[in-house]
């Protein structure tokens, strides 16, 4: 599949090597079917295709790995006509390369970068911290937003979450907000850092979301995205909403 993928889109395996920063030995061993122990490359490589990309882990992401995952999104981007996010996000953003096209696609659907503390929003429910477990107050934090015509959708990246317990690292945390409620969630890509920890959800007390990340690659992934966000179940069809519910200050200019 990465052969025929590469040649549809007129690589050799050394530009291939070359655009997502993976050794041209592991192309060659990903083509023939040997990927055990690389799942990180393999994911890059897959990514990058657009093939169904494996889940790979963020425990152990530096700042390296992130600078180098928005290097190859950005030439997934221009491949593929996608918006980059500004240096800034890109910058306090960590992510991997799911996450990272997971972004650009909602940008390239009408999303706008902004920034903003969850609290603003109301969230109490746990205390917010950095990467040293300091708190960070009602210090504004990169979100991607965007609006349909009953709800606007927060997403704020790489969110700590500090429980009884323990501190969590979110993929994302999201509020979808609207004149008559509003629902909080956290949104799990293709991290499973946290997957072993069944205690997560109760300690959380928020509803976790897993989307199919194959879907990133899809014209459809704002939409589909948004029935995760806001299950119709939940609330029915005949539950009237409206309009955003935070003035446009929180977006970049």
């Amino acid at each position: 599949m990465v052969r025929k993928r590469r040649l549809e889109l007129g690589l050799s395996q050394l530009q291939l090597a070359r655009k997502t920063g993976v050794p041209l030995r592991y192309v060659g061993d990903f083509e023939a079917g040997r990927w055990e122990g690389r799942e990180r490359e393999f994911a890059l490589v897959q990514a990058y295709l657009r093939l169904p990309s494996k889940e790979i882990s963020e425990r152990y992401m530096t700042a390296e790995d992130n600078r180098r995952t928005w290097k190859v999104a950005e030439e997934a981007c221009a491949a593929f006509g996608l918006p980059v996010p500004p240096q800034e996000f890109r910058e306090r953003v960590a992510c991997t390369l799911v996450q990272a096209l997971a972004w650009c696609q909602l940008l390239r659907d009408g999303a706008m970068i902004g920034e903003a503390s969850p609290l603003e929003f109301g969230f109490w429910g746990h205390g917010l911290v950095d990467q040293y477990h300091h708190p960070l107050g009602v210090h504004p934090l990169p979100l991607i937003t965007w609006e349909d015509s009953e709800w606007r959708h927060l997403i704020w990246p790489q969110v700590r979450a500090r429980c009884e317990s323990r501190t969590y690292r979110l993929d994302g945390l999201t509020l979808s907000a609207g004149w008559c409620g509003s629902r909080w969630a956290v949104l799990q890509m293709d991290g499973q850092q946290n997957a072993w920890d069944r205690s997560l959800r109760e300690n959380l007390k928020l509803p976790l979301l897993k989307p199919d990340t194959t879907r990133v690659h899809s014209a459809g992934w704002r939409p589909y995205l948004e029935s995760l966000l806001v299950p119709p179940q939940e609330f029915g069809d005949n539950f009237v909403l409206c309009g955003p519910s935070h003035p446009d200050a929180l977006l970049w200019r």
